[in-house]
C-alpha cells in the first residue's frame, strides 16, 4: 500500500489545501489526495480520513467552519489542555479527533490573532506581544506546538492505519546576523565621528577616543569587525547576514548607507563568512512600501536580487508587511519571534508560506520563524550568559526532538571579542556539533 493519504472534504478550499500542504508535505513528508467524491473515497481501499463528517472505522477530523475562502471574522478561540501542551478549536463531540486541527493550525500560520483588533496587544515600538492571545506565555521558552499537534495527530492516525509512516523534519541549527552598526567606529562619517568624540571627550571617555582614532588610522581593527573569524564559529553551516542601510536616528545606527561602505561590509562578509546576504529594513519601514523598497535597492547594487530580509526590532505588521516584502521582491523573511520571549510565535519551527487573508491566497514569501535573539535572553529575561546558555541547550533539545530548524539571531555588538555573548554563541555552536 503507498504511504499516502486521501481526504474527503465537503468543501475544497484554498485555504485547506494550504494547511494540509503543510501537515503531510512539509512536516510529516508524505503525500496526500483530496475529494469531495463521497463514493471515491468510500471505495478507497488505502489509508483515508474525513474531514467534517463523521465515519465508522475512519480517521474523522471535526470541522471548526473557519476554512471557507473568504470568512473572517474576530475570533477568541479557548485554550484547552492536550496531553504537554495546549490547543483550541475543541472537538465537542464524543467522535473523531480531540479538536480542528487543521483549523488550528491555520489560525496559527495566517496568524489570524494578530489581525483581532479587540485582543491583539502591542508594545511601544509597534510589535505584536500575543500577551492577550490564546496561548499562556507561562514559560521563557514557547515551544513548537504546532510541532507537537501534529504528532498527536499522526500516533491518532496510526490508531487505525499502524502501518502508514511518517518522517520527521530534520534538525539543523541556523544561525542568522542583524548587523545594525556594521563597525563601531569605521563608516559612521565625519559629523557622527566628530560629535561621538565630542561625547566621549566631555565623558572624559579618553580609552574609547583613544580606540576609535587607532581603528580609523589604521592601527587596530574595529571590536565590531566580528566577520573574519565568523567562519570558524560557524564551522561550515550557512549563516543569514542582514544588513541595516539607511539614515542615521533615534533606533537607527548603522553605517553610512552609500555604496562605498556597502560594498566595503559585503565583501567582509561574504570573502569570511560565504554567508547569505539580506536587507535588514529599518526602524518603522514595516508600514512603509517607499522605504523598504529603496533599502532593498540599495543592497541590490552591491548583491544583486535581494531575497532574504528581517525586520529592524522585529517589527512585523502582518498583513501589511509581507505584502510590503513580496512587492520589494523578498522571497524568504525571518521576522517572525518575539523580542520580551523566546520561542515560537506561530507555534511552529518550520517554514511556511505567508498567507493573506485579505485576498485569500498564498503569497510568494516564505516565513522562516526565529527561535531565540541574543537581547531576548539579556535585556529581556535578564539572564547572566551563563543561564543563558542552560536554557539554550533545553531549547536545543526540545526543537531536536520534533525536528526541523533551529533559527538563532545574535548581533555584530555582541559577536565582539570582548563580549561575554559571543561566549554564549560559541558554546552553542559547540553543544549543537555535539548532538548532530
Amino acid at each position: 500500500m503507498e504511504n499516502e493519504v486521501l481526504i474527503y472534504a465537503n468543501n475544497i478550499t484554498t485555504r485547506l489545501r494550504y494547511v494540509l500542504d503543510f501537515i503531510f508535505n512539509d512536516f510529516l513528508q508524505i503525500e496526500y489526495g483530496l475529494t469531495q467524491d463521497f463514493q471515491r473515497f468510500l471505495s478507497y481501499e488505502g489509508f483515508k480520513l474525513t474531514y467534517g463528517k463523521e465515519l465508522k472505522d475512519v480517521p474523522c477530523v471535526f470541522s471548526e467552519n473557519i476554512l471557507m475562502d473568504g470568512f473572517f471574522q474576530s475570533l477568541s478561540p479557548k485554550a484547552f489542555v492536550l496531553g504537554n501542551t495546549q490547543a483550541i478549536f475543541k472537538n465537542p463531540n464524543e467522535a473523531g479527533y480531540d479538536f480542528d486541527i487543521f483549523s488550528a493550525i491555520f489560525f496559527q500560520l495566517s496568524r489570524w490573532e494578530e489581525f483581532n483588533d479587540e485582543v491583539s496587544e502591542r508594545d511601544e515600538h509597534h510589535r505584536y506581544t500575543g500577551k492577550s492571545g490564546w496561548y499562556q506565555q507561562n514559560e521563557a521558552f514557547i515551544p513548537p506546538f504546532v510541532n507537537m499537534w501534529i504528532w498527536h495527530f499522526a500516533q491518532y492516525i496510526n490508531g487505525y492505519f499502524p502501518e502508514l509512516t511518517f518522517k520527521a523534519p530534520n534538525f539543523k541549527w541556523v544561525p542568522t546576523f542583524d548587523i545594525d552598526f556594521g563597525y563601531q567606529y569605521k563608516g559612521k562619517g565625519g559629523l557622527r565621528t566628530i560629535g561621538a568624540s565630542l561625547k566621549s571627550f566631555l565623558k572624559f571617555d579618553f580609552k574609547s577616543i583613544s580606540n576609535r582614532v587607532k581603528v580609523l588610522l589604521g592601527f587596530t581593527k574595529d571590536p565590531y569587525d566580528f566577520y573574519g573569524s565568523l567562519e570558524q564559529c560557524l564551522k561550515g553551516r550557512r549563516a543569514y547576514v542582514f544588513l541595516l542601510l539607511t539614515s542615521f536616528s533615534k533606533y537607527n545606527r548603522g553605517i553610512l548607507p552609500s555604496q562605498k561602505w556597502v560594498k566595503k561590509l559585503v565583501s567582509d562578509i561574504q570573502q569570511y563568512a560565504h554567508a547569505q546576504v539580506g536587507i535588514h529594513p529599518s526602524y518603522n519601514s514595516f508600514n512603509d512600501t517607499g522605504k523598504l523598497i529603496k533599502e532593498t535597492r540599495l543592497l541590490s547594487k552591491s548583491i544583486g536580487n535581494v531575497e532574504h530580509a528581517r525586520m529592524h526590532f522585529l517589527q512585523f505588521e502582518w498583513l501589511e508587511t509581507q505584502q510590503n516584502l513580496t512587492k520589494a521582491g523578498v522571497k524568504h523573511d525571518y521576522s517572525m519571534g518575539y523580542a520580551h520571549v523566546a520561542g515560537y510565535r506561530a507555534g511552529t519551527n518550520i517554514p511556511f508560506k505567508a498567507y493573506d487573508l485579505e485576498l485569500d491566497e498564498i503569497l510568494p514569501l516564505t516565513i522562516h520563524p526565529l527561535a531565540v535573539m541574543d537581547g531576548t535572553l539579556s535585556d529581556y529575561l535578564k539572564l547572566t550568559p551563563e543561564q543563558a546558555i542552560e536554557e539554550l541547550k533545553q531549547m536545543v533539545l526540545l526543537t531536536q526532538k520534533f525536528g526541523g530548524p533551529f533559527v538563532t539571531l545574535w548581533h555584530d555588538h555582541t559577536m565582539a571579542k570582548n563580549s561575554p555573548w559571543r561566549k554564549v554563541f560559541e558554546e552553542l555552536s559547540q553543544f549543537v556539533d555535539n548532538q548532530e
